[in-house]
């Protein structure tokens, strides 16, 4: 758990024995990892499950964050909006509680569908094959001066020869605690999003998506993770200090990765120097135990083969986990959000 190098796993394989306990640690370049419900341990209320949606202008004009989860008994649907030149965030948050028929799927590589619908907000995930749609829309919020509402249908087509960056990692000595999971970059997206009265035509060389798809087992406990994404470029950092660069439907991985926060955002550097990358002035807020960065990196990495890359503008969003949420508030000062909420959850 303390090891700073990942095992590549090559081969498909259970995640649970009989006992509820994480096999093997890793990563993979696609999901390998079975994942098993039925034999995680009690009690169900440490067990989190989550698919997440993060669509995204290349060029930093907005940021759409739209989210089921599983925790424990309860269900959550959420809609964030980022307007990056009015640095205004918006959320609806409903949750619901769990049963068979809205339960999220056991694979990320099987057809299934969520709907959710209520006077704050509709949600719509629905996944054919490698083609994804998801259909939001949150008629309160309040975008521009005297204009409500974003109402969006973005479909996106997952390239099936394009790898992922998939992780399996125990989180107690017991091994009885893991997480698994699953990012995907660089999603073409298409469709139509209005705003207010404005309407606009998605094109997918402009507008791509980030899915993070979560399963796991734990309590609440210092974590980070960072998805940004230029449209040619994805980065995923995880707690792990490492750093997954998705590229022309690779991944490369870049350990030994240190971060260090700021009052705005944080920077990273790994060890030999290959990554160093940094988010000043970032769009914060705090849920629940999570302190969310929404913002644009800026920095440079080198790949294996010696191939350097710059660049700058890439939006993205960050979670920084505290056991002590009070330690971070004082980060949020100033910042205007605006929140339609029943609730909120981890990570979310």
């Amino acid at each position: 758990m303390g090891d700073t190098t990942y095992q590549e796993i090559e081969n498909p394989q259970e995640l649970l024995d009989i006992n509820g306990c994480i096999i093997r640690e890793g990563w993979a370049r696609r999901p390998l990892f079975h994942y098993d419900r039925s034999l995680i341990s009690v009690p169900v209320i440490r067990t989190k499950e989550w698919e997440r949606f993060i669509i995204a202008d290349d060029n930093a004009k907005w940021l759409i964050v739209a989210s089921i989860n599983n925790i424990a008994s309860r269900m959550g649907y959420s809609i964030t909006y980022v307007d990056y030149e009015s640095r205004k965030v918006f959320n609806v948050i409903h949750k619901q509680k769990a049963n068979d028929k809205n339960r999220l799927s056991q694979s990320s590589r099987i057809d299934d569908e969520h709907n959710y619908s209520c006077p704050d907000m509709r949600l719509a995930l629905i996944r054919r094959a490698n083609v994804r749609n998801v259909m939001l829309c949150a008629p309160r919020f309040e975008v521009c001066e005297a204009e409500k509402g974003i109402d969006a249908r973005f479909m996106l087509r997952q390239d099936p020869y394009a790898q992922s960056f998939v992780t399996a990692e125990s989180m107690s000595n017991s091994r009885k605690s893991f997480l698994l999971n699953e990012i995907i970059s660089l999603i073409p997206v298409s469709g139509i999003f209005r705003r207010g009265n404005v309407t606009e035509q998605i094109k997918p060389d402009t507008v791509h998506a980030v899915i993070d798809w979560g399963r796991g087992r734990f309590s609440v406990r210092p974590m980070f993770k960072a998805l940004f994404s230029n449209g040619k470029i994805g980065l995923s950092m995880l707690t792990r200090n490492c750093c997954a660069v998705a590229l022309d439907g690779k991944i490369h991985l870049i350990e030994d990765v240190s971060t260090k926060f700021t009052e705005g955002g944080f920077s990273a550097k790994s060890k030999d120097g290959r990554l160093e990358i940094s988010l000043k002035d970032g769009i914060l807020q705090q849920r629940s135990s999570a302190l969310q960065t929404f913002g644009c990196l800026q920095g440079s990495l080198t790949l294996e083969n010696g191939r350097t890359i710059t660049f700058s503008n890439m939006p993205g969003v960050s979670w920084r986990v505290s056991k002590h949420p009070s330690t971070l508030e004082k980060q949020t000062s100033g910042i205007r959000i605006k929140t339609l909420d029943s609730g909120s959850d981890h990570l979310d």
